[in-house]
């Protein structure tokens, strides 16, 4: 019979530790419930790197005026101006879930440990999900409705400036006269210093330039440390060639030797950092100093934030337990943000094995 990661445990998968009727099921619950806490909040630490959160559905984003100010007439008047206006942005917020049931007999003879690993790949999963909706939210170039439950409504989720109907404001000198879009191939095949220095300038010419991140992919890494632009930077967790600051030739776990999620130099008045999570051919660079790119939609009620245990059903001889986490991901800053895929006819295509709605 072929495996399957769906079903109901029974005694055959049991590991040896201490009794759960020994501890007590309530006990277990109750830890679980600890370590799913504990888990819910490093994720919103690792999460405010790029987004904030709200519970709102809607909110408005006030367009900057443009121009100068106008002299006064003759009569001291000044002539009468409308406000720059607003845009509408709206954002998702979608349920996840998964479920564990266990016979009666597995129950009797079963481990804390065997609770516990059932959890950790619970969290791995929910650490799967999360990225993938995360890197859905502003990789994707086209807007999508969302039809909300709490008012009813369908919302129009909007990406990045996509050459929509969105005409930026004017930035010092920079002036806007046509749409335009933050989602850009490369030039050429292969991702070269032209594309850094692009993504740098549809960040700049909006006042986006004070601190800028630069995130890559793993397969992106060599080839733009061979730009001779690119000025590296030494990772203190990596060993390097004598006298070089150059690619490391040992990790300190003896592993692969490019680093994830540090940074490993600069280039095109970025920081670049390798993201294990980012899929391959691609980059995408953002302003940490201004208003962050990405927002998360949580519940209104904070008892339903997080991932937490939702129910707990006995119909003897089996249990099961429900886990569920409501959230939503979605661009907020809709011009601190651009991204870039490696592709050999210099148009945009999202990736296609990601959660984008």
């Amino acid at each position: 019979m072929a495996a399957t990661v769906f079903g109901t445990h029974d005694i055959r998968d049991l590991q040896p530790g201490m009794l759960v009727d020994t501890v007590g099921q309530n006990v277990v619950y109750d830890f679980l419930d600890q370590t799913l806490a504990i888990w819910n909040a490093n994720l919103q630490e690792i999460l405010r790197l790029v987004g904030r959160q709200t519970t709102e559905y809607a909110e408005r984003v006030n367009r900057e005026g443009t121009g100068k100010m106008m002299p006064e007439d003759e009569f001291s008047r000044l002539p009468q101006r409308k406000s720059g206006g607003f845009e509408s942005i709206y954002y998702p917020l979608k349920g996840w879930g998964d479920a564990t049931g266990w016979t009666r007999d597995y129950l009797i003879y079963a481990k804390v440990e065997d609770l516990l690993r059932e959890q950790k790949m619970l969290v791995s999963r929910d650490v799967r999900t999360l990225q993938d909706y995360l890197l859905g939210a502003f990789m994707r170039d086209d807007e999508y409705t969302y039809s909300n439950k709490r008012p009813a409504a369908d919302l129009a989720i909007k990406p990045f400036v996509n050459g929509d109907a969105f005409i930026p404001p004017q930035w010092n000198s920079t002036v806007h006269t046509a749409p335009h879009t933050h989602y850009l191939g490369t030039a050429a095949a292969a991702i070269a210093y032209v594309d850094y220095a692009a993504m740098y300038t549809h960040l700049y010419h909006h006042g986006f330039g004070q601190n800028i991140e630069l995130w890559i992919s793993q397969d992106l890494e060599e080839t733009t440390r061979a730009l001779d632009e690119f000025a590296a930077v030494l990772d203190p967790q990596l060993v390097y060639p004598a006298g070089t600051i150059t690619v490391p030739v040992v990790a300190p776990t003896g592993g692969n030797p490019f680093t994830f999620g540090n940074r490993i130099g600069r280039i095109a008045h970025m920081d670049v950092y390798v993201q294990a999570f980012m899929p391959d051919n691609y980059a995408f660079a953002f302003d940490r100093n201004q208003g962050p790119p990405l927002v998360e939609r949580v519940e209104e009620a904070p008892i339903l934030r997080g991932l937490r245990i939702v129910s707990q059903e006995t119909h003897y001889p089996l249990e099961r337990v429900e886990y569920k986490r409501r959230i939503g991901y979605a661009v907020a800053n809709r011009l601190n943000g651009v991204v870039m895929n490696e592709v050999a006819d210099a148009t945009y295509v999202k990736p296609t094995d990601l959660e984008y709605e």
